[in-house]
């Protein structure tokens, strides 16, 4: 057990090891063999893993930048610009 921080929790050493199985993911060369590693009865090439992971990305970048663009296409150019 590592001695308690200062807001007054502790950390177990589960959980410093789960941290560190993070790091092992971000920095592993060979991302097909960690899903096949972690994941049961999937094959590391699978498309139905990484089919909905893009489809999920996709959709988080687009409503992102939604506002700002809605934002933008309100805005008379020539005010916004007058103003800087």
């Amino acid at each position: 057990m590592i001695a308690p921080g200062p807001f007054g929790r502790s950390l177990s050493s589960a959980a410093v090891i789960h941290a560190c199985d993070g790091c092992a993911w971000i920095g592993n060369r060979n991302p097909a063999r960690a899903i096949q590693d972690q994941l049961f009865q999937t094959g590391g090439a699978d498309p139905a893993i990484y089919l909905p992971v893009v489809v999920l990305l996709v959709v988080v970048a687009v409503l992102a930048t939604l506002t700002p663009t809605w934002r933008a296409l309100r805005e008379n150019p020539h005010d916004a610009l007058r103003a800087e």
